[in-house]
């Protein structure tokens, strides 16, 4: 019998994406199942899409954290 392969595609800020990520590595424990992560972002997705603006608001506080460390990072170069 061959492996099955459990391609699971994330938005690295959302907390239940992380939860699916962990339950998905314990099956794989028990079950003949790879788990192939493959990260992405909605908010890049869907940067110029119509969306509501309070789903894009959310999006953008989001990636506040990761804005204000990557200005950090640059002023200290």
């Amino acid at each position: 019998m061959s492996r099955e392969t459990l391609d699971l595609w994330f938005d690295t800020a959302c907390p239940w994406a992380w939860m699916t990520s962990r339950w998905g590595l314990e099956v794989a424990k028990v079950r003949d199942v790879d788990v192939k992560f493959h990260p992405m972002s909605l908010n890049f997705l869907n940067r110029d899409k119509d969306i509501p603006e309070d789903y894009r608001a959310l999006m953008n506080r989001a990636l506040a954290p990761h804005a204000r460390r990557h200005r950090r990072d640059r002023r200290t170069r």
